[in-house]
């Protein structure tokens, strides 16, 4: 399933002028995104006349636009027809939600952040639409309150039961939102990540897409966006005294065995191919490695160490994981496909 992308927008903060932000909706459909996230009860922002510019300009454009409203202010504008979600904040009660899942024609997006077993049953009873509700955790301006990747798994193994698409706040790397300007992510973890990082985090753990909590983003965060994709991409670093074939092997597309230990995941994608021993050192956790021909039949497998383990001079070790990629490389469901992605050397 293609992953989700969404940026976000926001009117009344003296950040944002209503005129740039009508500009940077033509960018994002000009990029590709798949939705605009906006909200119309910030506590600091005035929203009145420029909102409603807002959602025509989402209408002029076709560009989903996901509303975040709370019972307060649900009734106060025009709704666009390209309206892609409903993200129902506070003040509705459960019979008011199934009553607009069940005859709304957009989605409605629920908050993921608190949603218990014991509601979704409660929605289940009452004959909600499952359908047509989406899911989304929130994102946390103030550090240090932001949630834990390994709570976001959890609950998200609870909606997969009922068939929910789920969406979680990535920070931007660029532009930073008002008023605190640090970040807007739903993991704390994620607060100061690169994008890619953030999101392959997310979709590690069953989420189905991601939303730039800030704004604006530029031209290296839009792209970061575009290239994401169902096949994580982990930064390593190399030694530079690779050979052909090793180097051969790193920039094929590897698949995680199904059978996976403890001390390290595999691939056996390019098994067979002969590589010469050479840098045999001991091995430590999140080095990646390559059989040498020592090894016999698994010459050319590659492996990332999850543990310290012995070097008998069967395996070269060829790099490490980047730093930051190290809680992703533990999240990666067996059977997941994966690329490396050199960035620089070892030593350097």
């Amino acid at each position: 399933m293609e992953k989700l992308k969404g940026i976000s927008v926001y009117v009344g903060l003296s950040d944002y002028d209503i005129e740039d932000t009508l500009k940077y909706l033509s960018i994002a459909k000009e990029e590709g995104i798949d939705f605009v996230f906006t909200s119309a009860h910030i506590p600091e922002a005035d929203i009145e006349g420029s909102f409603q510019r807002l959602l025509d300009k989402s209408d002029e454009l076709e560009l989903p636009l996901v509303v975040d409203v709370s019972k307060r202010v649900m009734d106060k504008f025009k709704l666009p027809k390209s309206l892609g979600a409903l993200r129902l904040d506070y003040g509705f009660t459960i019979e008011e939600i199934v009553e607009y899942a069940n005859n709304l024609p957009y989605l409605i997006e629920l908050n993921a952040s608190n949603l218990s077993r014991a509601y979704l049953e409660k929605l289940k009873s009452l004959n909600a639409n499952f359908s047509n509700i989406r899911v989304s955790y929130n994102f946390y301006p103030k550090r240090y309150t932001g949630m834990d990747i390994e709570n976001v798994k959890r609950l998200n193994e609870l909606y997969k039961e009922y068939g929910l698409t789920i969406l979680a706040y990535i920070p931007s790397n660029s532009g930073k939102r008002p008023p605190l300007y640090d970040g807007l992510p739903s993991v704390e973890t994620h607060r100061d990540l690169d994008i890619c990082l953030a999101s392959y985090e997310l979709f590690a753990v069953g989420c189905d897409g991601v939303c730039v909590g800030d704004a604006y983003i530029n031209s290296n965060d839009f792209s970061k966006l575009k290239s994401l994709t169902d096949i994580y991409e982990l930064p390593i670093k190399v030694y530079k005294d690779l050979s052909n074939e090793e180097l051969e092997i790193l920039n094929n597309l590897h698949t995680f065995r199904i059978d996976e230990t403890s001390y390290l995941k595999r691939s056996s994608k390019s098994r067979g191919v002969k590589v010469e021993p050479h840098n045999t050192n001991h091995i430590y956790p999140y080095m990646v490695t390559i059989d040498n021909i020592l090894y016999k039949r698994y010459t050319g497998e590659v492996s990332i160490a999850l543990k310290e383990m012995e070097n008998k001079g069967f395996v070269n070790v060829v790099g490490e994981v980047e730093k930051d990629a190290e809680t992703l490389i533990r999240l990666i469901k067996p059977g997941s496909r994966f690329k490396f992605k050199i960035t620089g050397f070892i030593g350097e």
